[in-house]
Formats: structure tokens, C-alpha cells, sequence
């Protein structure tokens, strides 16, 4: 399999991230996965006081589990962010080792 490797020198790339790495609100822990999901979706899931902030994916994915969302299906894009570089990750399968139903 063939690997696109993008090297930035000049001007970074929007959304993706550069290793600078923010406490999730939540939690307070430093993620290492950062991703983007339906702007939308955040709004509804997302208290807002944290809006402006990072929520980190375990944390929304406890928000939307809560509130009955998959939000799999809102995902758009998944990073994980090493040392001196951003790796994205593609989400092929999704496995539910819980009957989940989803309310929406």
C-alpha cells in the first residue's frame, strides 16, 4: 500500500494538527487522536462553555453515547499526532461490543 507523504514547510495545513496538543475540558487529559465532526452535531453534543475548547474523542463519544448519537456517523476525518508528524487514520469498520440504539 502506498502512503501520500506530505511535507509542510511554509503553510500548514487547516485542521490538521501541527503536535500542539490542548487538554480535553472534560477530562484534562492530552489526547493523542484529534479529529473533525459535523459541526452541527458538536453544537448539539458540546455544553457551551466548552464549545471554544477541546473535547477530546473519548470524551464526545461519552456526550453522544449518552445521549443515544452514533456519532461514527459524524465523524469526517481522524489524526493521530506523533512526534514531528500527524498520521490520519481512516474509519473502516466500527465494532459495538454492546447492543447500542441509537435515538436519532
Amino acid at each position: 500500500m502506498e502512503i501520500d507523504r506530505i511535507v509542510i514547510r511554509d503553510k500548514w495545513i487547516e485542521s490538521v494538527s501541527d503536535g500542539l496538543r490542548l487538554r480535553c475540558s472534560y477530562c484534562k487529559k492530552n489526547p493523542d487522536i484529534d479529529y473533525i465532526i459535523d459541526g452541527k452535531i458538536w453544537n448539539e453534543l458540546v455544553p457551551k462553555k466548552y464549545r471554544y475548547g477541546v473535547v477530546c474523542l473519548r470524551c464526545i463519544d461519552k456526550l453522544a453515547s449518552e445521549q443515544g448519537i452514533d456519532i461514527t456517523n459524524y465523524i469526517k476525518k481522524i489524526y493521530f499526532v506523533g512526534e514531528y508528524k500527524t498520521f490520519e487514520l481512516e474509519l473502516s469498520k466500527v465494532y459495538y461490543w454492546k447492543k447500542f440504539k441509537e435515538k436519532k
